[in-house]
């Protein structure tokens, strides 16, 4: 068995890793909200839809399934189309999509995902 010097040791071994851990919850002190949030605190910073009519080429580039000569082909379009059309907007519906070269219609199924179309002016 243990003799009193080997007790007063692990006596004082757990008596200090008690304290430690009680410091540690007293002055480190951090809350979990229970069930935690859905939402991290930038979670709005992020967009999840694109307005095909604004969005430069890079975010579009980043929406799956589109990749960036996809991209380019889509602001070349819409560029084209401003030129052409003066005052009004590509892509008014997604079906406006099929006017780019590349996109079919099980493509635009897919895209109709990640992008915003603007309502319609009265």
């Amino acid at each position: 068995m243990w003799n009193t010097s080997q007790r007063a040791v692990v006596l004082a071994l757990v008596i200090g890793i008690s304290v430690y851990f009680a410091i540690r919850l007293l002055f480190q002190h951090s809350y979990v909200s229970d069930p935690p949030t859905t939402d991290g605190p930038r979670a709005r910073e992020l967009a999840d839809h694109f307005d095909p009519n604004l969005t430069t080429q890079a975010e579009l580039a980043a929406i799956p399934y589109i990749g960036e000569k996809l991209a380019g082909a889509i602001v070349d379009y819409r560029c084209r189309y401003l030129i052409q059309h003066p005052g009004t907007q590509a892509f008014s519906q997604p079906k406006d999509l099929l006017h780019v070269r590349g996109v079919g219609p099980a493509k635009v199924e897919t895209l109709c995902e990640y992008l915003d179309f603007p309502a319609a002016p009265r």
